[in-house]
């Protein structure tokens, strides 16, 4: 290869050609890595109180990181395709036991994974998933349904995620 090499960078073959042992071919410099976005990281803003047996949005209205602005009103929309990282923490109270309560990650209107947990006055439910998105359209979103009116503790409830390196 021609010019000067840099830090983080790595041989790429280019062409190869030849046969058995014996093989001719083209190197260049390349760069190493890639990019981690876009990247976001978001949590409630303010208590969030829902209906008994009620679907509800979880309102994720303070962002703490949006790397390429594709986070809004409680969404996950990247503007570049890929697989996803993404990650759920969701904390909540209730006065009374419950019934029952599910925390979803829905893609595009559908449910894709979630967690479930059942008859507490206080919990909470982690998850984490790797999902395909195509930078364009598909988009994600938390939901919850819980067996008894409850309130989201802010400080404790998350929803975060980022591109993986393919």
């Amino acid at each position: 290869p021609t010019g000067n090499v840099t830090a983080d960078k790595f041989l790429k073959v280019a062409s190869v050609s030849g046969s058995g042992t014996t093989g001719i071919g083209q190197l260049s410099f390349a760069d190493a890595g890639g990019s981690n976005t876009p990247y976001f990281l978001a949590k409630p803003n303010a208590v969030q109180t829902t209906s008994t047996n009620t679907e509800a949005v979880v309102v994720f209205g303070d962002e703490l990181l949006d790397s390429d602005s594709c986070f809004a009103s409680n969404t996950f929309t990247p503007n570049v395709a890929g697989y996803y990282y993404i990650f759920v923490n969701f904390s909540f109270n209730t006065t009374a036991d419950f019934a029952g309560a599910e925390v979803n990650l829905f893609k595009n209107g559908s449910r894709i994974t979630g967690g479930t947990v059942s008859n507490d006055v206080s919990d909470s439910v982690s998850f984490s998933y790797i999902v395909q998105m195509n930078g364009s359209s598909d988009n994600l979103q938390v939901r919850t349904y819980v067996g008894g009116a409850y309130v989201v503790h802010q400080g404790q409830t998350a929803f975060g995620g980022y591109k993986l390196l393919t």
